[in-house]
């Protein structure tokens, strides 16, 4: 299809990152079902980049024009020249920029000029990450400060996850209170389990993701506990990382593969809580997703979905900074009944109900 065939007028306009993959990010996941559930009511138009260098050429990052049909939607992948002129073409009254992408600049250089009103999605704070997770440093670093700031400056709207998001973002910008709205993940529907109840396994049945050395994702904190020798747990770590573990613990940890949306669902069925143990996350959808399969969430206060949590109603919280109160939690849960579980598996659930993707898009259907 030729870009000249292409005629609509919309009011928004998406950007992002919008990929092929099965196992998607946080932020890909959010923007994807975002830009889906627009679609079933408009013709949508999501606007990316040629990203990876490796499989696409100097000519196609700067001129190249890709289109593909999704249901009621279109993605066009465009080289850097090409995003404007598209721009032009649609004369949107939004842009909405889901997630935080360097050729996002683009869109604030158009705003410049043309009439437009910018939404950007800050999934998390990128030169808080880059200075104290992935230490980055150099031109990739300074461009990415660059573009946050930009972001943050001349967005008309700024959607945060979390009001623990909103805390960090403070400590590094200006930004006016006034501009800013909380929006937190949205869960998909095939999460949802209505029934859940414990069985008779006396074995309580822990699932944990780690997704690299990055994210502090509190691993260590688990290792430290099965060392101290807490018994009947089994934790279930997704990883596509490489874990050496000790023989001494070795069978309390089984190792699983980052599984599809429908096959994650389906493994949560016979699982009991959902540990999200990181230093930092401005919210954890990943929680939010094993809440609607019933389980039982135990996470730090630094992971910005525990505002939800009721402690002993609907699960756990503590401070990454005092793991003797992990311990204590899961010696709780495992002395449990199974009725006891049962109750904070149904209140997980309700919880999470609030974060179906019904009413998350709600949210931003009002703002457009």
């Amino acid at each position: 299809m030729r870009r000249r065939e292409i005629n609509i007028n919309e009011v928004v306009v998406f950007g992002g990152r919008y990929t092929a993959e099965k196992i998607l990010s946080g932020p890909q996941n959010a923007a994807q079902n975002l830009f889906s559930n627009y679609c079933k009511e408009h013709k949508g138009i999501f606007i990316q980049y040629f990203f990876d260098g490796r499989e696409h050429s100097l000519w196609q990052k700067l001129f190249g024009y890709k289109i593909n049909q999704t249901e009621n939607g279109i993605i066009l992948t465009l080289g850097i020249f090409r995003i404007i002129p598209c721009l032009r073409n649609f004369k949107p009254a939004v842009i909405h920029l889901t997630t935080f992408e360097r050729y996002g600049i683009l869109f604030f250089l158009y705003k410049v000029f043309f009439k437009v009103k910018i939404i950007y999605n800050s999934h998390g704070i990128i030169l808080f990450e880059n200075n104290y997770l992935k230490l980055a440093k150099g031109f990739t670093a300074f461009k990415d400060r660059v573009c946050e700031n930009i972001y943050l400056k001349y967005s008309d709207v700024v959607i945060f996850p979390s009001e623990q998001a909103i805390e960090i973002v403070k400590r590094y910008y200006k930004i006016g209170a006034d501009k800013i709205k909380v929006i937190p993940g949205g869960v998909e529907s095939v999460f949802f389990n209505s029934g859940k109840k414990k069985g008779t396994n006396s074995i309580l049945k822990a699932v944990m993701m780690y997704k690299n050395s990055l994210n502090r994702s509190g691993f260590e904190l688990i290792l430290n506990i099965l060392s101290g020798k807490v018994e009947n747990i089994e934790i279930y770590l997704i990883t596509s990382e490489e874990i050496k573990l000790q023989k001494s613990i070795i069978e309390q940890i089984n190792i699983i593969s980052p599984m599809e949306t429908i096959e994650l669902a389906e493994f949560y069925k016979d699982k009991d809580i959902f540990l999200s143990l990181n230093e930092y996350d401005t919210f954890s959808i990943s929680t939010a997703e094993a809440m609607a399969g019933g389980l039982i969430p135990v996470v730090t206060e630094e992971t910005g979905i525990s505002s939800m949590l009721t402690e002993d109603v609907n699960g756990y919280v503590f401070s990454y900074s005092k793991p003797d109160k992990l311990t204590e939690i899961l010696t709780k849960l495992i002395k449990s009944d199974s009725n006891k579980l049962s109750k904070l598996s149904r209140n997980a659930i309700l919880a999470a109900q609030n974060l179906n993707w019904q009413n998350i898009y709600s949210l931003y259907k009002n703002l457009y």
